[in-house]
């Protein structure tokens, strides 16, 4: 049974003593700061004028859902600095020496389904997207996920728990240094589960993944390990300046609650988005199934045919207007009209009853100096190679390799990318074998963000690529095309004070702009192309009259109020197109069941 709502006295103490199955949890309770005054979306009629800022997936899924939600006198206009639409997903073709051509991705290459997590339902947005598109994904096997130690590649652990971190380490370590300590992790672990939270990981303060690493297993180095490299790959963030709650909040939630044997722990709003979304009323239960357990989902034309096709579905909508090399250099709300006016370099400004902002926060920043927005992010090099000879990196069978804290790494790599092996190439592209090395994140950045170190040009960055692969692969022939891209600040870094940061933008969002301004996407919420889409379809259904508390009119409710986090039998998520399985012996002795 849902427990009534907890006082924030009382909800350190329910956080500390793990509430019983199907009690809710709210962290971060903030105080209110400043007045607050705004519009309610359910009360009023939609608002008839509304603008996007920012082409990328986020802006692009916002822009389809409020066509798809809003009545057609409803307008939609969408402003994107670029040329062209999509952001960070763009898919390059380069001719080859010898005639044909190879695709490479400028950023992200592939997708993943999340249907062996409970604690999460992002990509229920995305089966509902293709399935309006008419679009089906290429499935590819499931590849091994690999890091490197000492130059040489051990197998990574599945991610999403840490109970499946623990218990997949444990197996590998094994004569394997760099995940020394696990067994002794692992009874550290157990004892912390079976006895009541110390008050230090109950607060209502967020912690650096390191902090709750060191919490946890005290100063053991397999976890860390292991961590670290996966967090290269995701963030390209430092484990100890990422805030757990942001980047694992799985992690965060699971130390803090236990769930009943046969439940799970899923955030309300992700149980009743599911439902909302719930594939059996399309008729597409099989197809969410098969999606949501892949673990490479790709487009044969690249992912710039998923940009494409949305572009195509807003571009068939009378009422939506895309405006590409219109970069928005103005935002002020207009008191006499209770609306936000937005300028820009070739136009007159133009006055909207909603604004959603879905570009990076440090764009936006400049643009609303009042409100205090968290702007760090990292930079990423992505060198991209084609070689002539096939299946050079086939007998891996690896979807790639993560590169942890403890590794040597003088070229400041932070992972590497089997593309031809992991999704294979598309029908129109020249045979041959297709790597990506990504370098710099964190590296380059300092203690708060931003290039602190100088950032190699294209040619060393070449350079070091090469020689990380000749060591570490043993790859010596020289790459037949080469395509580099630089990525400036392309992923946000939510640190420890992210959640508290937002509490206070949340505020100053509602009494600068009266609820008529709204922000989304991979600075405020998770990064990645699942997470993005999610936030755009939120912001969406909150302006269209369907109510989204973790979202209220300035798209950042959650960090005022907490997320709720309930317990769901296993049986009903797998209804829903979840697969889930409950733990075995091992898993039920690291839970303390």
């Amino acid at each position: 049974m849902e427990a009534t709502r907890r006082s924030p006295a009382r909800l350190v103490r329910a956080i500390s003593y793990r509430p019983r199955s199907g009690a809710r949890v709210r962290l971060w309770p903030v105080s209110t700061v400043l007045p607050r005054r705004s519009y309610a979306t359910t009360a009023a009629a939609p608002p008839e004028n509304i603008a996007v800022i920012g082409g990328g997936i986020t802006g692009l899924t916002t822009a389809y859902y409020l066509a798809r939600l809003l009545p057609a006198t409803s307008r939609v206009t969408l402003y994107e600095a670029a040329d062209e639409i999509g952001g960070w997903i763009h898919t390059h073709k380069e001719e080859a020496p010898g005639g044909g051509t190879v695709h490479f991705e400028k950023g992200p290459r592939m997708l993943r389904g999340l249907g062996g997590s409970g604690f999460r339902g992002d990509d229920y947005v995305f089966y509902d997207m293709i399935t309006d598109l008419n679009l089906a994904p290429k499935i590819s096997p499931p590849r091994k996920k690999l890091f490197c130690y000492n130059d040489q590649l051990i197998h990574l652990p599945p991610l999403p728990t840490p109970r499946s971190l623990l218990r997949t380490a444990w197996q590998l370590a094994r004569g394997t240094h760099i995940l020394s300590g696990m067994p002794a992790a692992a009874l550290r672990y157990r004892r912390l589960r079976m006895r009541d939270l110390p008050a230090s990981g109950a607060a209502a303060h967020d912690v650096s993944v390191g902090d709750w690493l060191r919490m946890t297993f005290g100063d053991l180095p397999g976890p860390r390990n292991v961590l670290s490299g996966m967090l290269h790959g995701i963030y390209g963030g430092h484990v100890d300046r990422l805030g757990l709650s942001s980047v694992l909040p799985a992690f965060w939630y699971w130390m803090n609650m236990r769930a009943g044997a046969g439940e799970e722990l899923v955030p309300r709003q992700d149980y009743e988005l599911m439902k909302e979304l719930d594939p059996r009323k399309r008729g597409i239960e099989e197809g969410v199934r098969n999606w949501s357990v892949a673990e490479v989902m790709s487009f044969p034309g690249g992912m710039s045919t998923f940009v494409y096709a949305i572009r195509d579905a807003l571009g068939r909508c009378p009422n939506v207007t895309l405006k590409t090399g219109a970069p928005v250099s103005g935002i002020r709300y207009v008191e006499e009209l209770d609306k936000v006016e937005l300028s820009t370099p070739s136009a007159p400004a133009i006055s909207y009853d909603k604004v959603i902002s879905t570009t990076p926060s440090a764009t936006l920043s400049p643009l609303v100096p009042n409100i205090p927005l968290p702007t760090d992010a990292v930079s990423i090099m992505t060198i991209s190679l084609f070689y002539a000879e096939e299946n050079l990196t086939s007998h891996n069978q690896a979807f790639g390799y993560l590169i942890p804290l403890t590794t040597p790494n003088p070229e400041q790599v932070l992972g590497v990318f089997f593309d031809s092996d992991t999704y294979g190439l598309s029908p129109s592209e020249k045979r041959g074998t297709k790597l990506t090395v990504l370098m710099g994140g964190h590296f380059w950045s300092g203690e708060e963000g931003g290039e602190s170190a100088p950032v190699p040009d294209k040619e060393e960055c070449v350079r070091r690529a090469k020689a990380m692969l000749a060591r570490h692969l043993g790859l010596t022939a020289a790459p037949e095309v080469t395509h580099v891209n630089f990525a400036r600040g392309c992923i946000p870094q939510h640190s420890p004070s992210h959640r508290a940061v937002l509490s206070h933008a949340h505020d100053a969002l509602a009494a600068e702009f009266r609820g008529r301004l709204a922000v989304a996407g991979g600075s405020y919420t998770p990064v990645g192309v699942m997470p993005a889409m999610r936030a755009g379809y939120d912001a969406a259904c909150q302006v269209a009259g369907r109510p989204r508390p973790h979202v209220g009119d300035t798209g950042l409710a959650q960090f005022k109020d907490g997320l709720d986090v309930i317990t769901v039998p296993r049986e009903e998520l797998n209804a829903l197109g979840k697969r889930l399985r409950g733990p075995g012996a091992v898993g039920r002795w690291f839970s303390g069941q």
